[in-house]
């Protein structure tokens, strides 16, 4: 396959045919730090002189060559992630998402990267009004597989997941994607140091800048799950006057939390105390708190909103 660049002139033309004559001598003698030395530095001459689609056109054609080694396709993908913020334009950044995503789709080396992209392209989305095209882009990864990834950053993408999906109005996948995160992974000791990673074991790999703290996301998990109740809530309480019947009319069970009747009574049992203040921060919300049987064996911690 040959490539022109006829938009960029025949220096860089030159330059690039140069490197890749190095990067193919590197990468048949099996040099790992030459061939990723060769291709990073195409994808730098093709950055500085704003050749977009000659930078789009050198990732595929590196990532295609016979035999290329791994650790160069990571590089190549993860220095190409740096330029996508200084695109011109939002063609060009879709352009270069869109590139990076085809070149890592199916290389679990990638995959953490590949996610991120799908972040970034999901946000443009729903940022040009496609919930239903960004929902159903996040839906395509399932980070809960992804050893090296950072637990914050894990917790972060499902929540995003789950949160597209409320927007979208589909409720049912949204409670599917929530039972992905357990309430107890908030309550981890992140004081501990972390242990050294025994030989062969995955290296977790830090979080980005932009991922909040534990606590942050605690406090994100929850909201979301009081959308999730409110929707129960709502929908008993229009099932109750349809039928002519009031109070008690459903049991239903979502993430360890149980909502019964049409006044929205939420068992907090396993919740504790210390989460009500952020209850009663909700706005619209009348709450109360008691303790009754309510239907279980022994005394439970009830709250209610109406």
């Amino acid at each position: 396959m040959i490539f022109t660049f006829q938009e960029v002139g025949g220096d860089l033309d030159s330059k690039i045919e140069s490197l890749l004559n190095v990067e193919k001598q590197m990468r048949l003698a099996g040099e790992v730090a030459g061939t990723k030395k060769a291709a990073t530095d195409i994808l730098q001459l093709c950055f500085e002189a704003r050749a977009w689609k000659t930078l789009s056109d050198q990732i595929v054609l590196l990532s295609k060559r016979r035999g290329q080694l791994k650790q160069a396709v990571t590089a190549m993908v993860q220095q190409a992630m740096q330029y996508i913020d200084e695109t011109p334009d939002l063609e060009s950044k879709i352009e270069l998402i869109k590139t990076l995503n085809s070149v890592s789709a199916g290389k679990i080396y990638v995959e953490i990267e590949r996610a991120r992209l799908i972040k970034k392209l999901a946000k443009i989305k729903e940022e040009q009004g496609q919930i239903a095209e960004a929902a159903d882009l996040m839906q395509e990864i399932a980070v809960e597989t992804f050893g090296a990834m950072a637990k914050t950053e894990k917790i972060a993408f499902i929540l995003e997941q789950v949160r597209l999906c409320l927007d979208r109005q589909d409720y049912v996948r949204a409670q599917i994607l929530s039972r992905k995160i357990s309430p107890r992974v908030f309550d981890a000791d992140t004081s501990k140091e972390k242990k050294k990673p025994k030989e062969g074991d995955n290296v977790v790999e830090e979080a980005p800048a932009d991922i909040p703290s534990l606590m942050e996301l605690k406090r994100i998990y929850y909201e979301l799950m009081i959308r999730c109740m409110l929707h129960v809530a709502i929908t008993l309480d229009q099932s109750s006057l349809k039928s002519g019947f009031g109070g008690v009319c459903g049991l239903f069970q979502l993430q360890g939390l149980q909502v019964i009747g049409a006044f929205g009574w939420l068992h907090l049992e396993k919740w504790g105390l210390s989460d009500l203040g952020h209850f009663a921060s909700q706005g619209g919300l009348g709450l109360a708190v008691g303790r009754g049987g309510g239907g279980t064996s022994g005394e439970d911690l009830w709250l209610a909103w109406f």
